[in-house]
């Protein structure tokens, strides 16, 4: 069950306005194994608070701020497996700016943190749930669209991102699959029924445990995520049938590049490498009615 209430106030003729409110859950759950018999049971109730500031600070530039505290209770995935689980209570915190210096420009920056009281992580080696404790990822985010011409619009975007676990066995070392680095650029063309989109997306390195293995082990469990580049093109038409009825034919190519990264484990592959599908073909149709 949750309850919740909120109000936005208005001030400065309706430049500058406050929303505060709050949300009270109540979660429970009762989980029964059938193979073995085994019963467990959870309760999580959290006053969850929140603030959000907006301010229109001039015709062309937005001020927004905000703090959110929030809450996962256990899942059922982490009752089936041994280990420790625990309710995540997280704050997350923004401030940032919206800014429109023309009609065909839309700039924005994002500062964020969220810190965790209790986050959890599965160990993929150990095949068991573990409680990280206390966390904090924090970075900024970018973004820039421009419609260039009436038919070409294009987009780039940046993602900072820093990680580190302050309790525990692993205190400062970063949290796993936590990339610092995200980089993506997009581009959209449309001429009568043609639209062709291309997009790119750069990840860097990273981590696949929260020891921040860097040697891979033996059964390739644990070890360093490489950093890797994805491509995706994609060309479509539509066609109007009449009646209503339109119809679009596209065709696509799913990475591009044939970039042959990989990740590790997953809930299919605990251990081992899991590669990232290669260059992959698609062709798709769709009707409106």
């Amino acid at each position: 069950m949750a309850y919740y209430v909120s109000d936005t106030m208005h001030f400065m003729d309706d430049r500058f306005t406050v929303t505060p409110g709050v949300r009270y859950e109540d979660v429970r759950t009762d989980y029964v194994d059938q193979r073995s018999g085994a019963t467990s049971d959870n309760r999580a109730t959290a006053w969850l608070p929140g603030l959000t500031l907006g301010l229109q600070a001039s015709d062309d530039v937005f001020l927004f701020a905000n703090a959110q505290r929030s809450l996962v209770p256990v899942q059922t995935a982490q009752v089936i497996y041994e280990g420790q689980v625990a309710n995540e209570i997280a704050w997350n915190y923004e401030v940032g700016t919206r800014w429109q210096p023309l009609d065909e420009v839309e700039l924005s920056a994002t500062l964020f943190r969220i810190d965790y009281k209790d986050q959890i992580q599965f160990n993929k080696a150990q095949n068991i749930y573990e409680n990280l404790g206390e966390t904090r990822q924090q970075g900024i985010e970018l973004e820039n669209r421009w419609q260039a011409t009436e038919k070409l619009a294009l987009g780039l975007g940046y993602t900072w991102l820093d990680t580190e676990q302050l309790s525990g066995k692993n205190a400062g070392k970063a949290l796993p699959n936590a990339p610092r680095h995200h980089v993506s650029a997009e581009s959209v063309y449309k001429t009568g029924p043609w639209t062709a989109s291309a997009s790119a997306l750069y990840a860097s390195r990273s981590f696949s445990d929260a020891a921040n293995t860097i040697t891979e082990t033996a059964n390739g469990d644990a070890g360093e995520l490489p950093g890797y580049t994805l491509v995706n093109a994609h060309l479509g038409r539509d066609f109007s049938l009449g009646n209503g009825l339109e119809l679009n034919l596209s065709g696509g190519i799913n990475n591009l590049l044939d970039d042959d990264a990989y990740f590790r484990g997953s809930d299919v592959s605990p251990v081992g490498r899991l590669p990232m599908p290669g260059r992959t073909y698609v062709l798709e149709g769709q009707m409106k009615f």
